[in-house]
């Protein structure tokens, strides 16, 4: 049998040690980082408080549960496995997580686009995917077993599909997670758009036939996931062409609706959509939108349409929809070769700060392997720069970006964070 360690002799450990103990957890001795803690007793108790590593030397066979509040998890697992010799499997805590490599997409997000998938990735989610069954159900059913599969390689150390991919990292997951987010995108020739971005593939329009039954496939999933997860409270990303000139826009809205699901809704914001800024009143779903330019005839040369004037309007109406502001994300592209001067993308920056919006900066999806050019890269640090000293909150992709570009990006992101701009 294990003999349970608990690590931090502190408030929290003294808040909840009587809640732990009559749950059976009755540790051994405490270990704490605190020198001026150690060989004392824990509260009025007999339990000693020791270093760590003299508490693992005299109970070897141990697991090793961390006391303090959850926001201080990872920093402390990171610094038990690193420097403190505890292997990851002696780790614990007092709820259903872990700390060990993982992604916040496995085993959570259920994508539907050609195939059935979790990532978002580019250059990775080749590896995940499958062939979609007419039987959602079996969808699913699948989905959980791979992603089970991929998270015990990654648990046990093993090579896998994953390995490489910037997302991959350290930190806290659960042990055993469920799909919470359902994510309807781009299907190759099955989505309207009423665009012509450079950058995309959604135009021309498919066959009624094709979008029809891109439509039930849709519905199925969201209603096939409530079937299976009653109690599930999804959150539903509507990414797969324009939602607001969909067939089945007014289906998905209804469910989302009958459900009270909360939504992430994508949209270029060139037709305005009442049922779309009716979600936005719940306070919690968000509206994210790609703004490529606020120079009207830069914005047409990348939409391949002229309706800067409409969309800036249908942004600001959605925004006064939103109960938080915040709920508004405009996106901008980081286009090599497309933008020559840096007013063409700080304009978009200046907008954003005019609704009290979020930034999320992109990258080319479809050339993600693809490094950028030094100007373009300057120039994109440049506008985090612009925006960061406007205070306004930036998403940036970095799974969007060339892995390379992404590195060397979060690091001039961190600099200028910390003001060494």
């Amino acid at each position: 049998m294990k003999q349970t360690i608990f690590y931090g002799a502190g408030k929290n450990a003294e808040d909840n040690f009587s809640a732990w103990t009559d749950l059976g957890m009755i540790p051994v001795c405490f270990a704490d980082a605190d020198k001026t803690k150690h060989y004392s007793k824990f509260q009025s108790s007999e339990i000693d408080i020791l270093p760590l590593e003299e508490a693992i030397l005299k109970y070897p066979d141990f697991e090793l549960y961390v006391t303090p509040t959850s926001e201080k998890w990872e920093s402390i697992a990171a610094y038990l496995a690193k420097w403190g010799g505890v292997p990851l499997a002696a780790i614990k805590f007092f709820e259903p997580v872990e700390y060990r490599k993982g992604c916040p997409s496995m085993g959570r997000c259920f994508i539907t686009y050609n195939k059935i998938g979790c990532c978002c990735v580019p250059v990775y989610r080749d590896n995940f995917e499958f062939e979609i069954n007419s039987d959602y159900r079996l969808n699913f059913r699948y989905f959980e077993e791979k992603s089970k599969a991929v998270i015990d390689d990654w648990r046990n150390n093993r090579p896998s599909i994953c390995d490489g991919c910037p997302n991959l990292i350290f930190g806290i997951y659960d042990i055993a997670p469920v799909v919470e987010e359902l994510n309807i995108s781009s299907k190759d020739n099955a989505d309207f758009c009423n665009t012509k971005c450079i950058y995309c593939s959604s135009f021309p329009k498919p066959e009624q036939a094709t979008y029809e039954e891109r439509g039930r496939e849709v519905i199925a999933m969201l209603e096939t996931a409530h079937s299976l997860y009653p109690d599930h409270k999804f959150r539903v990303y509507v990414s797969g062409g324009d939602i607001a000139v969909a067939p089945f826009r007014d289906k998905l809205f209804d469910v989302l609706k009958k459900y009270a699901w909360n939504a992430d809704i994508y949209s270029n914001s060139a037709v305005y959509c009442e049922a779309a800024a009716e979600q936005l009143r719940d306070g919690q779903s968000a509206y994210v939108t790609t703004l490529d330019s606020t120079i009207r005839e830069k914005f047409a040369e990348i939409k391949g349409v002229d309706c800067l004037p409409k969309v800036l309007e249908n942004i600001k109406r959605y925004s006064e929809a939103a109960v938080d502001k915040r709920q508004i994300n405009i996106k901008l592209i980081v286009l090599d070769g497309i933008y020559e001067n840096f007013e063409e993308m700080g304009g978009v920056v200046d907008f954003v700060e005019s609704i009290g919006a979020n930034l999320w900066l992109s990258c080319n999806v479809y050339n993600a392997d693809k490094r950028l050019s030094d100007g373009m890269f300057e120039m994109t640090v440049r506008l985090l720069n612009y925006a960061f000293n406007k205070q306004i909150f930036v998403n940036i992709m970095y799974d969007h970006f060339n892995i390379e570009d992404a590195a060397m990006l979060r690091n001039q992101w961190e600099i200028i964070q910390g003001g060494i701009t």
